[in-house]
């Protein structure tokens, strides 16, 4: 399972799409699954790096960037 299929899992959505357009998203929840429910090494580099560019339109060059971004785009959307 991807990174971005195992959030959309974990959150109980039918569609990727509703991650970034959803308005039934919690981003409480979905940060939370971020910092606590998965590591950086659960998934490739270039999973992060998608993620991170679907959700905040940013690119990164490293997970570690990535997730950081991410978890800054919940916070301050």
């Amino acid at each position: 399972m991807s990174l971005v299929d195992y959030l959309a899992y974990s959150l109980g959505i039918m569609y990727v799409s509703d991650l970034r357009y959803g308005e039934k998203v919690s981003k409480e929840k979905l940060s939370h699954i971020l910092k606590r429910k998965i590591s950086l090494d659960d998934f490739p580099e270039r999973e992060w790096q998608d993620v991170c560019e679907y959700l905040t339109g940013e690119k990164k060059t490293t997970k570690e960037e990535a997730r950081q971004k991410l978890l800054e785009y919940l916070r301050d959307s």
